[in-house]
């Protein structure tokens, strides 16, 4: 018999009905149960689906979760927006490390490479009070944005930032902070390099 049992579009046969053999009585079963099959494929179409095989295809492989992809709900921008965005911050790179002054060494050095740190080590000589970065593993292509913070270090103690004159390369960064002997026990320091 060519009436086969199907709830789905891929559960369907193609070779039925068997033209010489099946009952036409039949045909108005296999006509429900195709009509069935589509509905249970897609149940949640209610309208046109105007997207090409090229624009669905485009799908294919994409492991992305519904709610990352719907972190692009709400976006009115074109593909030309986009690929600016990329074009700026797509080669973006980001070299930090940061600590509190109780997790450190003595005599006030408040950077401790133990703690959250990507491609960046310091490196400090208590008794001069510089601080050296070193951001190597980066990969800057030309000197970045540093960025240098202080979190409750004692300023009445007179614990205090100062640049030097040497300025940031693609690789390290010399700063001192003064009087480090003197910061609070929570005190803390991050630095941070960002460029490409």
């Amino acid at each position: 018999m060519g009436l086969e049992s199907a709830t789905l579009i891929h559960e369907l046969d193609p070779a039925n009905p068997v033209g010489g053999s099946d009952p036409k009585s039949q045909g108005d079963d296999h006509i429900r149960m195709f009509k069935a099959a589509v509905q249970n494929t897609f149940p949640n179409v209610e309208g046109a689906v105007t997207a090409s095989h090229a624009e669905l295809n485009i799908l294919d492989g994409v492991t992305a979760t519904a709610a990352e992809l719907n972190k692009m709900d709400g976006f009115t921008g074109s593909a030309t927006d986009l690929n600016n965005i990329l074009s700026r911050f797509g080669g973006l790179k980001i070299a930090f490390c940061t600590g509190n002054a109780s997790a450190s060494p003595s005599g006030g050095n408040f950077v401790d490479t133990t703690k959250a740190n990507k491609n960046c080590t310091g490196t400090h000589t208590n008794s001069s009070g510089i601080y050296v970065m070193d951001y190597t593993a980066a990969g800057f292509t030309r000197a970045p944005a540093v960025f240098i913070i202080t979190q409750n270090p004692n300023v009445s103690a007179g614990v205090s930032l100062k640049q030097v004159s040497v300025l940031p390369t693609t690789t390290t960064c010399t700063y001192i902070l003064e009087n480090l002997s003197a910061v609070n026990s929570d005190a803390m320091h991050w630095f941070v390099a960002i460029g490409d």
